[in-house]
């Protein structure tokens, strides 16, 4: 079981590691006793994003004393840059580091139902 903060990062996560089960906390304060006990008895692997491993680093060790199979990823903490961790990347974002164009420039040119190419089906 593997546990992040965005549904996007579980599920690109699915995509890239499907040997898991990609769960999101949807928050980083939502990482609660209350909401993580159906997990209780199962092996969690945490992926913080950058910049918040201590804090779920923290969290883990409280849950451990409770009796949960629980560790941290340090994979993310410990290849990013400071930039990237200012900009609080997550795994879904390295994931998506090597396809072309990601992340996505504001420069481009947003569709308009007067300019898509899109046609209707």
């Amino acid at each position: 079981m593997s546990l992040v903060e965005s549904p996007k990062t579980a599920m690109i996560a699915t995509v890239y590691m499907p040997e898991f089960i990609w769960m999101a906390t949807t928050s980083k304060s939502f990482l609660t006793l209350d909401r993580l006990m159906p997990l209780k008895g199962r092996r969690v692997v945490l992926w913080p994003d950058a910049g918040a491993y201590a804090h779920w680093q923290a969290k883990a060790a409280e849950f451990r004393q409770l009796g949960f199979d629980m560790e941290v990823s340090e994979a993310l903490e410990n290849s990013v840059t400071e930039q990237e961790r200012k900009a609080d990347i997550d795994i879904a974002d390295v994931f998506l580091s090597a396809w072309p164009g990601y992340p996505l420039s504001w420069a481009i040119e947003i569709s308009t139902p007067e300019t898509s190419t899109y046609t209707e089906l």
